[in-house]
């Protein structure tokens, strides 16, 4: 808290916006253990960024795999149709 506001969930930027409109005499309360929060709530989103850009991989890599799964069986009943005489 900054003079009694709260910047709780409030972006950086407007954070900033009360620091600087605070005046000369600022009244700070600080929570105990808030880095904790913090590293915490910053693991979690790592976390789901790794699992997000994992996900981002497996569906065209599935695709690849089918499309060439695909021509193979094809080159091989061409192949098998037309040189195996």
């Amino acid at each position: 808290m900054v003079n009694g506001q709260s910047l709780e969930n409030l972006p950086h930027s407007e954070a900033v916006k009360i620091f600087l409109s605070a005046g000369n005499v600022v009244k700070l309360k600080v929570q105990h253990g808030a880095m904790d929060n913090l590293v915490k709530a910053a693991n979690r989103k790592i976390d789901h960024d790794k699992k997000q850009s994992m996900t981002d991989y497996i569906y065209p890599a599935l695709l690849l795999v089918t499309g060439i799964a695909v021509l193979s069986a094809g080159a091989f009943f061409v192949h098998k149709r037309f040189f195996n005489r």
